[in-house]
């Protein structure tokens, strides 16, 4: 049938075959579900798609107006479910003549069209309406999405409660147990990989499955593998060389929250359980409320495999997190920004209870006078566009060498063409999350512009709020009063800076934040070692992006402003085990035995430990050479 569809406004329209068409209304940012509403026109009635926006944020109406063109006779619609799982939003169809002023709202302007068919509820198949139109008419379907609801303290106390009864009914878990509830973690990950990357899709509006179903769901195996395999080694007491027998034991802490991102949000959550599970701890998952749909599905398969008592994930509302933040757990690791992650850790402060936090930063790459620029142009492009440029560790700004600087900027634009030579339709492009993000990004972009800045466009297309998308851009000359110079970007943007001596790059980065990672392309000489030893940083790689937080057996943690504390591996197991010294006084006297009471007035004990300290700073002197 003949069919006009504007891509600019509803670039995901799937039309269906001759005689029908489909309308896949599935925008993530808008926290809504793929809800499908089908025309029929046998008439062969031309199709157009226009959208109309709604304010950002869960409980957002959102209008889709289906214009039909032409004469239609006995035209029908039908609002079905989406096919990836139950709605979770009302809908509402009318139909009106085209053209025609509509107000939602019976005191807007307009008429409603009170004797128009109209469709209202929950989507379900059989929710149908046929009419013979005269005229042309016009379809609008507005969705409404549920907030996340909220979980009540008192229900969070209940989850503490059962955990932590738990754990002290059963005491430090075996090998065997802390490796059984590893597997049924991960495979609860597995088998829900389907519906996971479906319902990440859908929250995000535009991610490709690849990006989840790696670093999300198989990202999980080397970690559990390295974990299974060390535990029961690390498990283990320590012995302490001494004059007395003593030793260390490695003691579970009892009961750790983890409180996740949206970025990553099953990755940064089953990660650093995994490795408190390893530790012999239990664990409750406060899941982010920016995915919804996610939270509903990676809850159930969670619920499928493990008990309550052993790791349960609570979605909720901000508030909740913000309670959650508060509870008496025996730890706390929380992913997310630095702005968040002081609010957890007062919170935390408040109970005492000690917290780990992975936050981000602004994270430098330098481009060495020896590097392979084609090299260093690919694969930073590659990793400021990991997940749309959301990831905490992506770039934010690179140091090139003065004479390289147009010629790495042609090779980066060109890297990131043959990665995307398109954007608002390409289908590996990733949406921002949702409209503040993609505001705060385009206002990072624009202020540095404001101030000066020489922006590149690499694909040449404007942003679509529509879609929550923003080409690729680079930015030369941001001087350092622009927003940009200061604020983490979580976007497709990057800052270059030319430099004539690497003491420049290493100095801007010494004076600034630590970030989460730094990345150096070059080869491994003294200007490397120079630049290890004089800049902070979470963690480094040479010559790619993202490969040092991806070692299962090395720490992954930040310092400073992007964090404190770090999991994965063994030093996960540690973050969540208290190491607890236990000692044994063999001899016939005991510690206080001269220090307390009558023998501590001795004149023998007073000169002896006036020798002790004259022979401690001889000894001292000596090694000063003084």
């Amino acid at each position: 049938m003949p069919s006009t569809v504007r891509p600019s406004a509803a670039p995901n329209l799937v039309l269906s075959p001759p005689g029908s068409a489909g309308l896949w209304v599935n925008r993530g940012r808008w926290r809504t579900v793929a809800v499908m509403t089908r025309i029929t026109t046998p008439h062969g009635c031309g199709i157009g798609v226009e959208t109309t926006s709604a304010p950002a944020g869960t409980g957002a109406e959102v209008a889709f107006a289906v214009r039909v063109s032409g004469r239609c006779f006995a035209d029908s619609a039908e609002v079905l479910p989406s096919p990836r799982g139950p709605p979770m939003a009302t809908a509402t169809s009318e139909f009106m003549p085209a053209g025609a002023p509509y107000a939602p709202d019976p005191a807007g302007a307009g008429r409603r069209w009170e004797d128009s068919p109209r469709l209202t509820g929950v989507p379900a198949v059989g929710q149908k309406s046929t009419t013979p139109f005269e005229e042309p008419v016009r379809m609008s379907t507005v969705l409404t999405t549920p907030a996340p609801a909220h979980v009540s303290r008192e229900e969070l106390d209940r989850l503490v409660d059962l955990q932590r009864a738990a754990f002290r009914r059963e005491g430090p878990p075996s090998a065997e147990v802390r490796r059984d509830r590893i597997d049924r973690l991960v495979l609860a990950v597995l088998d829900a990989a389907e519906e996971l990357t479906a319902a990440l899709t859908e929250d995000f509006g535009r991610r490709p499955v690849a990006l989840t179903k790696a670093g999300e769901v198989l990202g999980l195996l080397g970690e559990s593998q390295v974990l299974r395999e060390g535990l029961e080694e690390w498990m283990k007491p320590v012995p302490v060389a001494g004059p007395v027998p003593a030793f260390v034991q490695q003691q579970p802490l009892g009961v750790v929250g983890i409180i996740t991102a949206w970025n990553l949000p099953v990755g940064l959550a089953v990660r650093p359980a995994l490795d408190a599970l390893a530790a012999g701890n239990r664990v409750i998952i406060k899941f982010t409320d920016v995915h919804v749909r996610t939270g509903t599905v990676f809850a159930r398969a969670v619920s499928k495999y493990l008990g309550e008592d052993e790791v349960t994930v609570v979605c909720g509302d901000l508030k909740t997190a913000q309670e959650f933040s508060d509870l008496p757990l025996d730890h706390i690791l929380f992913t997310g920004s630095s702005q968040v992650g002081r609010l957890v850790g007062q919170a935390a402060a408040a109970n005492l209870v000690p917290v780990t936090l992975e936050l981000g930063g602004k994270n430098p790459a330098v481009v060495a006078r020896d590097a392979d620029l084609d090299l260093a142009a690919e694969r930073i492009a590659g990793t400021r566009m990991s997940n749309g440029g959301q990831v905490c560790l992506c770039p934010d700004y690179v140091f090139v060498p003065r004479q390289h600087l147009e010629d790495f900027v042609d090779r980066l634009r060109a890297a990131l063409v043959r990665l995307f030579p398109t954007y608002t339709d390409h289908a590996a492009a990733v949406s921002l999350v949702n409209d503040r993000n993609f505001d705060r990004v385009l206002g990072l972009i624009r202020d540095a512009e404001a101030h000066g800045a020489r922006k590149i466009t690499v694909v040449d297309e404007e942003p679509s709020r529509e879609l929550c998308l923003i080409p690729p851009t680079l930015l030369l000359d941001v001087p350092e009063d622009a927003d940009i110079s200061r604020e983490e970007i979580f976007g497709p943007a990057l800052v270059i800076h030319p430099y004539d001596d690497l003491a420049e790059p290493i100095a801007y980065i010494a004076d600034r934040p630590a970030p989460l990672a730094a990345y150096w392309y070059g080869e491994d000489g003294d200007d490397f070692r120079n630049f290890l030893d004089r800049t902070t940083s979470g963690g480094v790689t040479r010559n790619d992006g993202l490969l040092h937080a991806a070692l299962s057996n090395a720490p992954f943690g930040g310092v400073g402003g992007s964090g404190s504390g770090a999991y994965g591996g063994r030093t996960g197991f540690d973050t969540f085990t208290h190491r607890r010294t236990v000692a044994a006084q063999p001899g016939p006297h005991g510690v206080t035995a001269t220090l307390v009471g009558v023998p501590a007035l001795a004149p023998e004990v007073e000169a002896g430990l006036d020798q002790a300290i004259a022979g401690a700073a001889e000894e001292i002197r000596t090694r000063l050479g003084l």
